[in-house]
């Protein structure tokens, strides 16, 4: 004979028969369990994300945002005037340049090719702004312009991973990671690091690239056209369940 068994509602009559209240009781527990588990799961399968820092710094910038226009006008054509370069527009090359051995210029009839827009001072500070700026120019006070950076690469490619990375050689962070290294992330949903552009960049990622930083510190690029990330859907014919035992 069955004795009558009890749970934590009400008494159960019949082994394997559930009242109403019985069946929702244990189908929404058995919905907590799936949501634990997952949650449980998350730090399993996904590597730690980029926390806020606690740590004080001195500065108080919370954004960076990092305009590269490459193939734009050149330094003294937008904010660094050279009146002595403006001089001798038109002149030929002075023997001296001719010892760096470069093809560009060791020709015999090799000129100087000075600015070719006209600079004036705007704002108290007297900042200095070519005329390809009429609007920027009204912002003369806002603006901190730093002259004294400078390098001595004349290849497009390894200029471009220099600015980007502070050296010409490959597998170092990018300014961007060092950003997020040292400013962490309040989010943990969204990347704390993007890079955008109109085409695919030159160098490849080595522009955004993490370097020997973890991965999670490595720019995520936004296309402009199509899908703006690509490969977030699961491949055809991995379930939920696959994938994350694989991560």
């Amino acid at each position: 004979m069955n004795t009558p068994s009890t749970n934590c509602c009400t008494q159960q009559k019949m082994p394997g028969v559930y009242s109403r209240r019985q069946a929702l009781s244990q189908f929404g527990m058995g919905l907590g369990a799936f949501g634990l588990a997952d949650l449980l799961a998350r730090d399993s399968y996904s590597q730690e994300g980029v926390g806020a820092r606690d740590d004080s710094l001195p500065g108080t910038a919370e954004h960076v945002i990092w305009l590269f226009m490459q193939g734009g006008p050149s330094q003294v054509e937008t904010f660094d005037p050279k009146p002595a370069l403006a001089k001798h527009d038109g002149s030929l090359l002075p023997e001296e340049f001719k010892k760096f051995d470069l093809a560009q210029i060791n020709t015999a009839d090799a000129k100087v090719f000075g600015p070719q827009f006209e600079f004036a001072k705007h704002g108290e500070s007297g900042l200095e702004v070519s005329s390809l700026f009429p609007e920027i120019s009204k912002h003369a006070d806002k603006l901190a312009v730093v002259r004294s950076c400078y390098h001595e690469l004349f290849i497009h490619g390894s200029a471009l991973t220099m600015m980007h990375t502070g050296t010409r050689l490959l597998g170092h962070p990018s300014a961007g990671s060092w950003v997020v290294y040292g400013l962490g992330s309040e989010t943990q949903s969204l990347p704390s690091y993007v890079a955008m552009t109109d085409s695919m960049f030159r160098n490849g990622t080595a522009t955004f690239s993490s370097g020997y930083l973890p991965a999670i510190y490595q720019g995520t690029y936004l296309r402009t056209t199509g899908m703006p990330i690509q490969n977030l859907g699961r491949p055809n014919g991995l379930t939920e369940t696959s994938q994350k035992r694989v991560l």
